[in-house]
């Protein structure tokens, strides 16, 4: 038993690293996982849905993903002043016991998705077993589910700093401190892997904005921070951080669902970097809505640049405020004429999707002629509108809290689509195939929007490097690309097109 205070972080999240490769890539590898992951997986994951999804052929299968940093844990440590220890790869009963055994500790605090409720409630058993004294804390997504409670000394929704700071009887509005978080993002082919070195900053919590599919806004009970640090502080950190690796190149992820939201910090932050040397590469999450109005021109000629832009789409059979009034192929041919990427968020399985409508709109996003779509089916997720609205019409179904996160799983009643496995995940596998035959390799298509970045750059020469890389992957897919995916001629001379 302890009598002082010190905190164990750890993270409980499934399918890290390479596993949600597994989705539309790997789809037996991804059935394999679920049984052995879900006792209660074998009855939903029929091996005919499976076996009729073709498998990508290793010669075109690319895979991205980063280390398994506990981003939550580390930015929570950087936070507080009572000790404590971050494991950082996903952990289970041993991992932590191991931990327990080498020091003394009054807390263990798991960030929880709601995809990985079997290994938590292993690990809290773990940890009750070995010390009972010791109090456990749960936060994130997964401790939205009411199951959460039962498992927990300790649930965190909002804002886990000042909680955490309140609980261990520290001051609760001393300001934030910065977390620069190292991480790695490994590419990776066949038996060749390359790895980038980048690092991860959270500048702001919450979202201002209130989508119905949507947990942040509740997880975070409504409420927005703002930036939480000055430009300069973000400028003097992220230079001293690289300055530090000694290296003229890095790629900086801001971890915040909108991370471009007030122009005039962002000005202020990119005239910080006239100076300086090198490349920072910014990749970003953004409302489509506000794109249109950023002064790109107040954004180039720096030692930074924005790198790439992830924004929700969401649906085209629906209106979301995010793409109110916007004209999204114009905002994203505006940002790749400036050299930066573009990456949608589109999600299928509202009620008003049929397969037919679905693949209508899927065409409508390719042509919106993005660099990466990324394809996600519906999930409900608790004290969200939609999961309300499903729960108020009996729609869910009668699961385990870990299933309604799932990759290609549905776990409601849908007017069109089957629940479970059968109809999403096989519709969600050919979209993927479909988007690859229009719009090829995606190396190739960064390759293209990195070439216009040279016209707005004091660094030529680093994103010269990096086109190269981009356009050797696409010139080396392409034949493979043509003999799995089997192409149409324009398809084909699409690919060609832009190798040349």
């Amino acid at each position: 038993m302890t009598t002082q205070n010190k905190v164990l972080l750890a993270q409980c999240y499934a399918l890290g690293k390479e596993g949600s490769d597994q989705v539309i890539r790997r789809p037996s590898e991804y059935r394999e996982y679920l049984i052995e992951t879900y006792p209660e997986m074998k009855k939903w994951a029929k091996k005919e849905v499976f076996e009729q999804i073709e498998e990508w052929s290793e010669e075109v299968d690319i895979r991205l993903y980063a280390d398994e940093v506990n981003l939550v844990g580390r930015l929570l440590a950087d936070n507080i002043q009572t000790p404590s220890t971050v494991i950082d790869p996903p952990v289970n009963p041993d991992m932590l016991i191991f931990e327990l055994e080498k020091d003394s500790y009054s807390h263990v605090g798991f960030s929880l998705t709601s995809n990985d409720f079997p290994n938590f409630i292993k690990c809290t058993e773990a940890v009750k077993n070995f010390d009972p004294s010791i109090k456990i804390i749960a936060g994130g997504y997964g401790a939205m589910f009411e199951h959460t409670k039962r498992h927990a000394d300790y649930v965190c929704v909002g804002r886990g700093v000042p909680f955490l700071r309140n609980l261990l009887n520290e001051n609760v509005t001393r300001p934030f401190n910065l977390s620069i978080i190292p991480d790695h993002i490994h590419m990776k082919y066949k038996n060749t892997e390359t790895v980038l070195e980048v690092c991860r900053i959270v500048t702001k919590l919450g979202c201002p904005l209130h989508c119905d599919f949507c947990p942040t806004p509740p997880m975070f009970q409504g409420k927005y921070t703002g930036e939480l640090f000055s430009p300069q502080q973000v400028h003097d950190a992220l230079v001293q951080y690289r300055d530090r690796l000694g290296i003229d190149k890095l790629q900086v992820y801001f971890v915040d669902p909108t991370t471009i939201f007030s122009f005039d910090w962002w000005y202020e932050f990119f005239s910080l970097f006239k100076e300086d040397y090198g490349d920072f590469g910014f990749i970003v999450y953004a409302l489509a809505y506000l794109l249109p109005r950023l002064d790109l021109d107040k954004l180039t000629k720096s030692a930074a640049r924005i790198y790439a832009v992830n924004f929700g789409i969401e649906s085209l059979g629906t209106s979301y405020i995010k793409t109110k009034n916007t004209d999204l192929k114009s905002m994203i041919k505006r940002l790749k004429d400036y050299g930066i990427i573009t990456n949608t968020n589109y999600i299928i399985g509202y009620d008003f999707d049929t397969h037919e409508s679905v693949w209508k709109d899927i065409n409508k996003l390719i042509a919106l002629e993005a660099d990466i779509n990324s394809v996600f089916n519906l999930h409900a997720h608790p004290k969200t509108s939609i999961w309300e609205r499903l729960a108020t019409q009996n729609r869910l179904l009668d699961l385990p809290p870990e299933f309604y996160y799932i990759p290609g799983f549905q776990a409601f009643t849908h007017p069109h689509f089957k629940p479970g496995f059968e109809n999403i995940l096989p519709l969600l596998c050919d979209i993927n195939n479909h988007i690859q035959r229009e719009t090829g390799n995606p190396a190739i298509n960064l390759s293209k929007t990195l070439e216009n970045a040279l016209n707005y750059t004091d660094h030529p020469k680093i994103i010269k490097r990096e086109i190269k890389s981009f356009r050797s992957i696409g010139k080396m897919i392409y034949p493979k690309w043509k003999q799995y995916f089997e192409p149409s001629e324009r398809q084909d001379l699409n690919y060609l097109k832009k190798l040349q």
